[in-house]
C-alpha cells in the first residue's frame, strides 16, 4: 500500500515589532503541512508549532476529514496569530523550541572547565529558564522548505529552521548552530488515518580558531497539548496519560529545582503513570499530597523530570525512539504517542498558566511532555 505524502506550503509572511527590539520589525515566516486531515502550522518565531488541527475521529465514522471541517480542532495551545506570539513575549513558551538549555539552571550559574558562567535570571528572578530572555524560543529563526531528513519515513518535504548563537550570547560559551526540522508523514496505522509529526533537533558547536570549546546544550519542544481542543472548558481533566517506560521521578524544592533525589515510582504511587491515569484524578491526588507538604505552595500539579528506561526494546522503532508518553482523549478518539531518544521527560500540567498573560488559557488547560535531560542537569555530578 502506497502511503500519502504531506503537502507543504508557505503562508503569507507578517511583520512584527517584538519586545526589546522596538526600533526594528522582524519578518515572520509561517508554513503549513497537511496529511490525512491533519494540518500543522509552523512559525519562524521560536521554530514553533502554532496550530495543530486534528479531526474528531469519534464523529468521522472512520472517514478522513479535511482539516478545515467542523469536526477538526486545534490541539495545541497557541496565539491567534504569528505576530501575537512574537509581540506578546510568550511568557509560557507556547509551542516553541527552547534552548540552548531547556528547563531551569539553579541561580543562573554553572561551572565548566573551571570557569563559572553567569546567566540572566528570568524565573522569578531566581533561576535561568529555557535559555533566558532572548533564548531560542524568543528569536526569529531562518527557515526553508527542504527535503525530509527522516529516511525511514515517506515524506517529500520538511520545514527546517536554523538559528546561530554566538560565543558569549545569552551568557553561554561557544558559537552553536542549531537546526529544527519538522516532517509530517503517515504513521502506517491499520486504519490509515494516523500521522507522525517528527522533529529532529541538532546543535553543532563551531571551532573557535582551532581551540577546543565546550558548551551545554539541552533542546526541547515546548508545546502544550489538549486533545479535546485548546479551548476545552474542562482542560485536561478527561485525558488519560501513560508513561510506560518511566522508572523514577526527581522531587523538587519549592522553586522547582531537583533535590538530587531519585525516587522509584514503586515508592511514589501519586507520580506513577506507568499503567495510565485519568488526569483529573491524578491532579487531585497529587494536590492532596502536595498540600500536606509544608514546603510546597499552590498552585499544585506536576512539573517533574521522569527517568526513562531505554533497556527495553519492545516499543523502540528502527530509529531508536522509545515511547515517552501516551496521551488519550476517549470522547474524540484522539491519541498522541510521544517517542524520544532522550534520557528523560519533563511532565508539566500547566498549573502556572495565567489567563491574564495568555489570552484565555488558564491553569491545566494543556499539558506537555518535554523530551530532554533533567532540570538543572548542568549542575548535577
Amino acid at each position: 500500500m502506497s502511503l500519502a505524502v504531506a503537502v507543504v506550503k508557505e503562508l503569507a509572511g507578517v511583520d512584527a515589532v517584538v519586545p526589546k527590539n522596538e526600533s526594528d520589525s522582524v519578518r515572520l515566516r509561517s508554513f503549513e503541512m497537511s496529511l490525512n486531515g491533519v494540518t500543522v502550522e509552523l512559525c519562524s518565531w521560536g521554530a514553533s508549532i502554532r496550530r495543530l488541527m486534528v479531526p474528531n475521529y469519534a464523529l468521522s465514522n472512520n472517514d478522513i476529514r479535511n482539516s478545515a471541517g467542523a469536526d477538526a480542532d486545534n490541539i495545541v495551545l497557541g496565539y491567534d496569530s504569528a505576530a501575537d506570539m512574537a509581540t506578546s513575549g510568550n511568557p509560557a513558551f507556547l509551542g516553541a523550541v527552547v534552548g540552548p538549555v531547556a528547563n531551569r539552571i539553579a541561580n543562573g550559574t554553572f561551572v565548566l572547565n573551571d570557569a563559572t558562567y553567569h546567566l540572566p535570571l528570568n524565573d522569578n528572578a531566581k533561576h535561568h529558564l529555557h535559555g533566558g530572555p532572548g533564548g531560542f524560543s524568543h528569536c526569529n529563526w531562518n527557515s526553508e522548505i527542504t527535503q525530509s531528513i527522516t529516511s525511514s519515513r515517506t515524506s517529500d518535504c520538511a520545514v527546517q529552521f536554523t538559528v546561530v548563537r554566538k560565543d558569549g550570547q545569552l551568557g553561554y560559551p561557544g558559537t552553536v548552530v542549531t537546526t529544527a526540522t519538522y516532517a509530517l508523514t503517515s504513521s502506517q496505522s491499520e486504519d490509515g488515518r494516523g500521522v507522525r509529526l517528527t522533529l529532529d533537533l541538532k546543535a553543532c558547536l563551531l571551532l573557535d580558531k582551532g581551540k577546543t570549546v565546550e558548551t551545554p546544550v539541552n533542546l526541547a519542544q515546548h508545546s502544550y497539548f489538549n486533545l479535546a481542543s485548546d479551548k476545552a472548558p474542562d482542560g485536561i481533566k478527561d485525558h488519560i496519560l501513560s508513561m510506560p517506560h518511566s522508572t523514577a521521578y526527581l522531587p523538587t524544592d519549592p522553586t522547582c529545582i531537583p533535590t538530587r533525589q531519585i525516587v522509584s515510582l514503586n515508592d511514589a504511587p501519586n507520580f506513577d503513570f506507568r499503567h495510565g491515569k485519568v488526569m483529573g484524578d491524578a491532579l487531585l491526588n497529587v494536590q492532596i499530597e502536595q498540600e500536606s507538604a509544608n514546603n510546597i505552595e499552590p498552585p499544585y500539579g506536576f512539573d517533574h523530570t521522569y527517568v526513562l528506561s531505554h533497556s527495553s526494546e519492545s516499543d523502540q522503532e528502527g530509529d531508536d525512539l522509545l515511547i515517552a508518553g501516551i496521551i488519550e482523549h476517549p470522547p474524540t478518539g484522539r491519541k498522541l504517542t510521544v517517542r524520544t531518544n532522550s534520557p528523560g521527560v519533563q511532565l508539566y500540567t500547566g498549573h502556572y498558566l495565567s489567563t491574564e498573560e495568555l489570552g484565555g488559557y488558564g491553569p491545566s488547560q494543556g499539558m506537555k511532555t518535554d523530551q530532554s535531560s533533567a532540570t538543572d542537569q548542568v549542575q548535577m555530578k
